[in-house]
């Protein structure tokens, strides 16, 4: 039984690897634009060549750091955009429902808003629109919401689009507490070390769509798995 689950893992991890490099020889064309944007972002100088041979030729190659400039100038104005200053960048509009109202009535009577008794009180739509927009707002402040959406954006300015995951997790700014706080975070990837399930099943929406197919890669040093 024990050497019959290691020839499954051993099948899966063989498929994984071929879906894999597949897919990484169908967009070795982006991945070389990619490439050169993060050497002419970086700023990284390539190889003097001149048109004499020479190695000390007068007219040196020169390149300006244009790709560099435009990432902070488009990122900062799509977070300008994006993001005005204070709270009330979104709007809310609750949905309110007869077994809505009535939940909220039954945790009212065990949990108070104000003080130990309940205060007799008719849920409206402006109070709705008002918890549920406090709410995201909490879960907002309990990471760096407006930083993940920054890296989102460097991604799609630079390679086009972006990847990003939503989460449950430990929020870091109640890490010191005794008692953890977990919450929903965005958590942003780069496209880079994602590969997307590109078969057309998955792209044209035909036939069963179970759910994609999608690999991603991770990078860490040899001595951390010591």
């Amino acid at each position: 039984m024990a050497n019959s689950q290691f020839k499954d893992f051993d099948l899966i991890a063989d498929f994984l690897k071929e879906t894999k490099e597949s897919r990484s020889n169908r967009r070795t064309d982006r991945e070389k634009i990619w490439k050169e944007i993060d050497r002419q972002v970086a700023m990284t100088p390539l190889v003097r060549e001149t048109l004499s041979g020479q190695p000390k030729d007068w007219y040196p190659d020169l390149e300006l750091p244009w790709q560099f400039s435009t990432l902070e100038v488009a990122t900062s104005d799509i977070r300008r955009l994006k993001f005005p200053r204070g709270a009330e960048w979104f709007s809310v509009s609750s949905e309110l429902s007869e077994e809505y109202l009535a939940r909220f009535d039954d945790r009212r009577e065990e949990f108070p808003l104000i003080g130990a008794e309940p205060v007799p009180a008719k849920l409206d739509q402006e109070t709705a629109d008002i918890l549920v927009k406090t709410t995201i707002d909490h879960y907002h402040r309990m990471f760096d919401y407006r930083g993940a959406w920054d890296s989102l954006d460097i991604e799609a300015v630079k390679y086009g689009t972006y990847v990003g995951r939503v989460r449950e997790v430990n929020q870091p700014a109640f890490e010191a507490r005794l008692r953890s706080v977990r919450g929903p975070a965005l958590i942003p990837q780069s496209i880079k070390n994602t590969w997307l399930d590109d078969t057309p099943a998955i792209l044209m929406n035909e036939g069963f769509k179970i759910s994609p197919l999608e690999i991603r890669g991770s990078f860490q040093y040899l001595h951390d798995l010591k």
